[in-house]
């Protein structure tokens, strides 16, 4: 299992690692944890299938409001990302929420 943390900013991160060729990762968590002393609404998550880009036809999360010291955890489902895939994700402010992804490489 592999964790990697970072810090979602309004410019938009890219909060996966580089899959290699051939490779399959399971991503079994996010945890978007809001650790100001004020509100920061999770503007978007997008699922990004490799050559595409972040659009609302890819979206699934939208305007997610994450109270000030709250965790919001996405952990009902299981993402496969395959060579190129990517999760993307932009808050409305920065230095207020960091994302932690765990994931699992299956292939």
């Amino acid at each position: 299992m592999a964790i990697k943390s970072s810090l979602v900013t309004s410019a938009g991160l890219t909060i996966t690692d580089t899959i290699s060729a051939g490779q399959e990762v399971a991503i079994t968590t996010l945890f978007f944890c809001n650790y100001s002393a004020s509100d920061v609404v999770l503007s978007g998550v997008h699922l990004v299938r490799s050559g595409d880009t972040a659009t609302n036809t890819n979206k699934i999360i939208h305007n997610l409001s994450i109270p000030a010291g709250e965790t919001f955890t996405f952990d009902t489902e299981k993402v496969i990302l395959q060579t190129g895939d990517s999760i993307y994700s932009v808050a409305s402010a920065d230095s207020r929420l960091s994302v932690t992804v765990s994931s699992l490489r299956v292939a």
